[in-house]
């Protein structure tokens, strides 16, 4: 949790509530732009989560994920993260789901510079950095990725 957010671990009770108001509530309306949670395959243990979510902006998703610190390094995060950005975010368009109105067309998403498994994993999906800022005392990368930037499969 250093790296992501506020770099301060959620409560229980925080963290159920985010899941209630926020993932459950888009779930029961339908809404596809959400926290996907991520299991291991053959023991279903649970990896973490990936995000597709909301940015506030038309047209525009906020992607984040989070892993469990004893999956890192073995290629969850490698798999997983494209597998949402470019299988499942260009199936929401063509399914016709909008964000805020407008069909998705750019997905954001930011890393701290000195967390290189997560700049990598941005990178390799072919997003590139539009910027930086210092947020909860921390320097702030901010990459970038319109789907047009990669084939659709659809």
């Amino acid at each position: 949790m250093r790296k992501f957010a506020t770099g301060q671990t959620k409560t229980r009770e925080e963290v159920v509530a985010r899941i209630k108001d926020v993932w459950v509530k888009r779930w029961h309306q339908n809404d596809p732009y959400n926290g996907l949670a991520a299991f291991k395959k053959d023991t279903d243990e649970f990896l973490g989560h990936v995000v597709l979510g909301h940015s506030g902006v038309q047209g525009q998703s906020e992607h984040a994920y989070l892993f469990m610190k004893n999956y890192w390094g073995k290629g969850f995060g490698t798999e997983a993260v494209p597998a949402v950005v470019k299988d499942y975010a260009p199936a929401t368009v063509k399914e016709g789901y909008t964000l805020e109105g407008k069909t998705l067309e750019k997905i954001i998403a930011t890393a701290r510079p000195d967390n290189p498994g997560s700049v990598k994993i941005l990178e390799k999906l072919g997003m590139h950095k539009i910027g930086e800022e210092e947020k909860y005392e921390a320097l702030r990368h901010h990459f970038a990725i319109n789907l047009c930037d990669f084939p659709r499969k659809f």
